[in-house]
């Protein structure tokens, strides 16, 4: 089944800060790209506002588009049947950086130089890429909280939420 969350404004970072958080546990990864959330309309560059993906090979990271092309933060790479709080931080105010976090730990930020993220028209898809309407790229295994914030997480709030959730994902 897939889970999708209606179009709204809420849901479009525009030029500011943005910070998405999503416990995810796979059974399954290799085979095929995952989507553990996606906000998009289509399957371009072009089409991408953000999200969160996992590679085929494990590779878990932050994707956010401009609508012409998308940027990517550091990725981590995840293994199946563990529980993971993934957190992608978008700072487009003051230090044009996206960023990576896993289980309340950075992994680092890569620069950007957008001046806005796309505004996409179709839903949030969870757990998947676009519910399936573009591509399927379902996950194959449980997800936890999700949360999304106007505002750029500093490491210390991602710390506060993964010990906050943490014992609830063991």
């Amino acid at each position: 089944y897939k889970r999708q969350v209606a179009d709204n404004a809420l849901l479009e970072p525009g030029s500011g800060d943005w910070t998405v958080e999503v416990w995810i546990n796979h059974s399954v990864i290799t085979g095929a790209s995952r989507c553990v959330m996606s906000k998009t309309n289509g399957g371009n560059s072009a089409d991408w506002g953000y999200g969160i993906r996992t590679n085929s090979a494990g590779a878990t990271y932050f994707e956010v588009g401009n609508g012409t092309t998308s940027t990517t933060s550091p990725s981590f790479n995840v293994t199946t049947g563990i529980w993971y709080q993934i957190v992608g931080v978008w700072t487009n105010v003051a230090s044009n950086s996206i960023a990576l976090y896993v289980n309340g730990v950075s992994q680092g930020s890569n620069s950007h130089s957008f001046a806005s993220v796309k505004d996409t028209t179709r839903p949030l898809s969870l757990g998947s890429f676009d519910g399936g309407a573009t591509f399927g790229q379902w996950i194959n295994g449980r997800m936890g909280v999700v949360r999304m914030y106007n505002k750029a997480l500093t490491g210390e709030e991602v710390l506060v939420n993964y010990v906050a959730d943490k014992d609830k994902y063991q």
